[in-house]
């Protein structure tokens, strides 16, 4: 598997916004401005460095959009019927392992009907929907390795997290919890997004985009 990028947003008071995004690319590909100059990384096999295109094993993407998640559509000039804002499921993968990408997941349904304003039941509709888009790829939630949830009362929260527990039953991930003014949604109290690893040859995809 490749070298994971982070790039972290600097805390600045003045800032209106600040974005946090991690890339993945083959190592091979791994470069580093050192001092003004370009610097390349290549892996030395067999004693010799790998030099030639053939040689790299290049790393698969997929960006899923399933029917049955929720995904944000914004429709502007240039696209009337609707652009897709973000992908909802997205795989890196090599022959060995894949790294399975859910986007933030929330308390409403497909269709974006939030249902409920009771947090239990959030907590239970947000983790359903987590629930699919693993499935849609061939993972469950013990697979989940790491997790950000982002609620907006933590007090709240705490009285029903047990909820979470009925999914996570297993494995419990490295997780983060963070309490926000609000959520993308105003009637949302709370999304979780998360990332899974599986072994390749459980990956069992349909209608996925390749890279």
């Amino acid at each position: 598997m490749g070298n994971p990028v982070q790039i972290s947003s600097a805390s600045v008071p003045s800032a209106l916004i600040a974005i946090n995004c991690v890339a993945i690319i083959e190592t091979e590909r791994l470069r580093v401005i050192c001092d003004g100059i370009q610097r390349y990384r290549r892996p030395v096999v067999g004693g010799s460095r790998l030099d030639q295109k053939e040689d790299i094993e290049m790393l698969k993407r997929m960006f899923i959009n399933p029917d049955n998640m929720r995904a944000r559509v914004q429709k502007t000039e240039e696209c009337p019927e609707g652009e897709l804002l973000y992908t909802p499921i997205i795989v890196v993968s090599d022959d060995t392992h894949t790294h399975v990408y859910l986007a933030g997941q929330i308390g409403g349904m497909p269709n974006g009907d939030v249902k409920s304003d009771d947090m239990r039941a959030q907590i239970r509709q947000t983790c359903e929907n987590i629930g699919i888009g693993l499935a849609h790829v061939g993972a469950n939630f013990d697979d989940v390795v790491t997790s950000t949830t982002y609620v907006t009362d933590l007090q709240e929260y705490y009285a029903v997290s047990d909820e979470r527990f009925k999914y996570f039953k297993g494995n419990r991930p490295a997780s983060t919890l963070i309490q926000i003014s609000a959520l993308g949604n105003p009637k949302c109290k709370i999304e979780i997004t998360c990332e899974a690893i599986i072994e390749t040859e459980r990956l069992s995809v349909s209608n996925a985009l390749l890279e």
